[in-house]
């Protein structure tokens, strides 16, 4: 197929996190699928699966279909981690491949993932305790990329792909455990930052893998500068995270009327919004300190926390307890500084009821402690919220102060009451602000950010 002068590619598309995670799977069901593909087509989304609330499900999902629908692309594989799963499913024109690691692995991959999350989010770990983690895991840690490269290969005798597209710093080694000779793109999702690179014993490592690609796709300016300072030769291209805007569409007035029931939030309440897995590093525990600020001005805020655990605490992840842990202790946090009622632990939230959540809510805050980029604020923007933003997140490099949103000191949680209060009090100022952001959302969406990612692609084609 061709594209004007130029062939439609073959991509195969490489991640941990899945495009889907299935409620409950029966093996019954594999077998009326097409070559024995599962065809979620004959499923019911939020029924029968989901879509894990993950920023590069969120981005790599609205990417192929638009390559789809341009005829970029003739064929795409997507292959992932998934327990329990088919072993292969189609999500439209997308082939879907899952990988089942060993038990036995799940551990000391998951150990020594998190620990180098931590790292490149800025969190002290003690050399002693990385040493430990580095000699343990290690072992674990490539066995699962060794499962996943072995999946790859198998894509590779059945479909011949142009270009193998893999995403995010867990699956770093891949390059160098592949038997093939196509070109190969990564994209590093995570924070790279100035920290970071004073450890050598980690970071030296790394970029010698990051080196085996042929080019690396990064968040933010800051992050393509640090990996020049760190060693990375190979071309480093940015480009901002994006998302479909269609599927940001305003909800039904039923649909907000009924999440607003659910969580207990009434007509007059002023309700800021936080939208993150559960996790220490998004920083839900300042959002909730700040609300005792937030309340003494403006009596009638509430604030919402919508997210679980990731999929790696997930059971068809890696088990991973963290997610479970971090929401016990911020209800434990609620109810000793007295915000029952204040402080809403929504969890998991469908798409309908986010959508409606957006609608509803007055403001969009991102509290992380060290955030990749922060895709919730331009879903923000997209429904004309003002938003809040922590300056160790990506996405604070769109954000101009006092024009579309307000930035501030993560570890800062009296300024953080104060521009919330500001927004929850005066509407034109938040009407203004919301207006803005959804104006600078356009660099951010699937129409501008997926012909730029097409490009890079083509680019490593040759």
């Amino acid at each position: 197929m061709t594209h004007g002068s130029r062939s439609a590619l073959t991509l195969s598309v490489v991640t941990q996190t899945p495009a889907v995670i299935f409620r409950s799977w029966s093996p019954e069901r594999e077998a009326k699928g097409t070559a024995g593909e599962v065809d979620l087509g004959e499923m019911k989304e939020d029924v029968d699966y989901y879509f894990p609330p993950s920023g590069l499900t969120r981005t790599v999902l609205p990417f192929l279909r638009w390559a789809f629908d341009r005829q970029e692309l003739e064929e795409s594989v997507w292959v992932s981690l998934n327990r329990d799963a088919p072993r292969n499913a189609r999500l439209g024109s997308i082939r879907l491949k899952f990988v089942a690691v060993e038990s036995s692995l799940a551990p000391g991959y998951g150990e020594l993932k998190e620990s180098l999350w931590l790292l490149f989010h800025d969190v002290p770990h003690p050399d002693e305790e990385m040493e430990r983690i580095w000699e343990e895991c290690l072992g674990d840690y490539h066995g699962v990329n060794r499962a996943l490269a072995e999946a790859v290969e198998e894509v590779e005798r059945e479909v011949d792909p142009d270009v193998y597209y893999v995403h995010d710093f867990q699956l770093t080694p891949l390059a160098s455990k592949l038997r093939v000779l196509k070109p190969k793109l990564f994209r590093w999702h995570i924070p790279f930052t100035e920290t970071s690179l004073r450890y050598e014993r980690v970071c030296n490592p790394l970029v010698e893998l990051i080196n085996q690609y042929d080019a690396v796709v990064v968040s933010t300016r800051r992050y393509s500068e640090n990996m020049r300072r760190a060693g990375v030769s190979v071309p480093t291209h940015v480009l901002y995270p994006y998302l479909d805007r269609s599927q940001y569409r305003e909800p039904d007035p039923l649909d907000v009327k009924q999440v607003s029931e659910r969580l207990g939030l009434g007509d007059e309440d002023r309700v800021v919004l936080v939208v993150a897995r559960m996790d220490p590093i998004k920083g839900q525990d300042r959002a909730v300190k700040a609300m005792r600020g937030v309340i003494r001005s403006v009596d009638s805020a509430k604030l919402v926390l919508v997210g679980d655990g990731s999929f790696s605490s997930s059971r068809s992840g890696l088990a991973l307890p963290k997610g479970e842990r971090w929401r016990a202790s911020l209800m434990q946090l609620t109810q000793e500084l007295g915000l029952e009622g204040r402080v809403i632990l929504a969890g998991y939230l469908s798409s309908s009821e986010l959508r409606a959540m957006y609608s509803r809510a007055d403001v969009v805050l991102l509290p992380s402690l060290v955030e990749g980029f922060g895709l919730a604020v331009i879903e923000g923007w997209f429904y004309r919220k003002p938003v809040v933003v922590s300056r160790s997140a990506g996405v604070a490099e769109l954000v101009r102060e006092g024009w579309n949103g307000f930035t501030y000191d993560p570890d800062d949680v009296d300024a953080l009451a104060e521009l919330l209060a500001k927004l929850l009090s005066d509407e034109e100022l938040a009407e203004r602000m919301g207006s803005n952001g959804y104006e600078t959302a356009e660099q951010c969406t699937v129409e501008a950010g997926a012909r730029r990612e097409m490009e890079i692609v083509r680019e490593v084609s040759g």
